[in-house]
């Protein structure tokens, strides 16, 4: 499922079209030549929340995220912590007491426009309309739509530059937003045209860029994490957080790192210098000293082979988090964190935009 389709873990209809694809691959659990196969787990597509999970924390309790609520209308189980034997969802709470709740809402309403728009240059691309009507449409329906957004954006970014009175870490979360937001809005400045002016592949490209900024301009803003599946959390007792990291958007991977306090029920998301590389179905465990131990997990194959598996173990050995600095250390080769993994080739829409 890509992202141009829908970005956000919502929908149950969508979410069960996604378990069966799901369970296809499993089918298939055959990798390309040279490759690990990765067999995702066995999944009880009856239970109310799928792909979930949950850690038990001291005196009882304990933290759950992640997942599919296949019962919810967002196709979302949010954050629940455990109290008197019972799992309760506590994110309501904390985004009315999120001071940037209300900018996340707004920037997610212009990801949403951005993503029509980029919809709209590939429908029109692939029309292959003569010049002067291609142009005629791209500006009535691209550019004056896409000028609607720019505008609405520049003065988002503007309001935020004048935020003052935060508390440190949601000045840095701000500070983080504010900067996907003018980024997003340089990638579509001057919007990209044909030579005859109509719409090109290079439109479409620039504006679902574009989107993808705006996608983690909210996020930085939310009270709690973006969705994701088969991605577990660990509590470090030297530190008493929860801790998070990556996971599967099912249209791509992340490797963000995310804490939990249950003291004060509050998500913080960290930015370590390097992280581990996108992946999901990995394994945490805490050693009790305030470290974390991160193992396997897999990428995304993208292959186009007959029953072809479409997931690999990374094995990339052990990495390990020290919830005091916040800080990753692995022998395997790091990247920036924040940074996604997408399907390639012809899994990924970019693939019909090159000829």
């Amino acid at each position: 499922m890509d992202r141009w389709l829908h970005s956000s873990l919502t929908g149950p209809r969508r979410w069960r079209l996604l378990a069966l694809g799901l369970l296809a691959a499993i089918a298939g659990a055959s990798a390309s030549a040279g490759e690990r196969a990765f067999r995702l787990p066995d999944t009880d597509l009856k239970q109310p929340i799928i792909w979930g999970a949950e850690c038990e924390g001291p005196d009882g309790g304990g933290l759950a995220f992640g997942g599919q609520d296949q019962r919810a209308d967002d196709g979302r189980p949010h954050t629940r912590v455990r109290e008197g034997g019972a799992w309760k969802a506590i994110h309501d709470e904390f985004r009315a007491a999120n001071p940037l709740q209300k900018f996340h809402d707004r920037a997610w309403a212009l990801r949403t426009r951005q993503k029509n728009a980029a919809a709209r240059a590939r429908a029109l691309y692939f029309q292959g309309l003569p010049p002067a009507e291609g142009k005629a449409r791209c500006d009535a329906e691209i550019a004056e739509m896409q000028t609607a957004v720019a505008g609405d954006l520049d003065a988002l970014a503007a309001e935020m530059e004048k935020l003052s009175g935060l508390a440190e870490y949601e000045t840095r979360q701000a500070a983080l937003a504010r900067r996907l937001l003018l980024l997003a809005a340089e990638k579509t400045r001057p919007l990209p045209a044909a030579p005859d002016g109509g719409p090109s592949a290079e439109t479409a490209k620039a504006l679902s860029a574009a989107q993808v900024d705006l996608e983690q301009a909210a996020e930085a803003l939310d009270a709690e994490p973006p969705p994701r599946a088969l991605s577990p959390i660990a509590y470090d007792p030297k530190t008493r957080v929860y801790v998070l990291f990556g996971g599967d958007h099912l249209d791509y991977l992340t490797n963000d790192t995310w804490e939990f306090s249950p003291a004060s029920k509050r998500w913080r998301e960290r930015h370590p210098p390097s992280a581990p590389p996108p992946r999901a179905g990995h394994q945490l465990r805490a050693t009790g000293d305030g470290a974390i131990i991160l193992t396997g997990g897999y990428t995304y194959t993208s292959s186009t082979d007959y029953c072809g598996g479409q997931y690999r173990n990374l094995g990339d050995g052990d990495w390990t988090y020290d919830a005091a600095a916040g800080t990753w250390a692995g022998a395997g080769r790091a990247q920036a964190p924040g940074a996604r993994v997408y399907r390639s080739g012809p899994f990924h829409p970019d693939f019909f935009l090159e000829g």
